[in-house]
């Protein structure tokens, strides 16, 4: 009873209505978590914006010119020689 023992006709009405069986289920699970749903950012700060924006080089980037604003880091401004 091993299906690649079978002839070509019961082999491909067994594998299309294993495939039409698959491809329901994918439906109905894509339907169900709500697959066309967009997200949004309200949960996120402007770092976690800026990892998915550029990955973890924005995100330092970002997270240095905060810093920066906030005033916990001071830009040197003399250059040398």
């Amino acid at each position: 009873m091993n299906p690649l023992n079978w002839t070509a006709q019961p082999f491909l009405t067994f594998y299309l209505q294993v495939a039409t069986l698959a491809l329901v289920l994918i439906a109905v699970l894509r339907w169900r978590i709500g697959r066309g749903r967009t997200g949004d950012a309200a949960g996120l700060d402007v770092v976690q914006i800026a990892w998915l924006a550029g990955g973890p080089k924005r995100a330092a980037d970002t997270a240095l010119v905060g810093l920066l604003e906030y005033g916990a880091v001071v830009r040197n401004q003399h250059r040398a020689g």
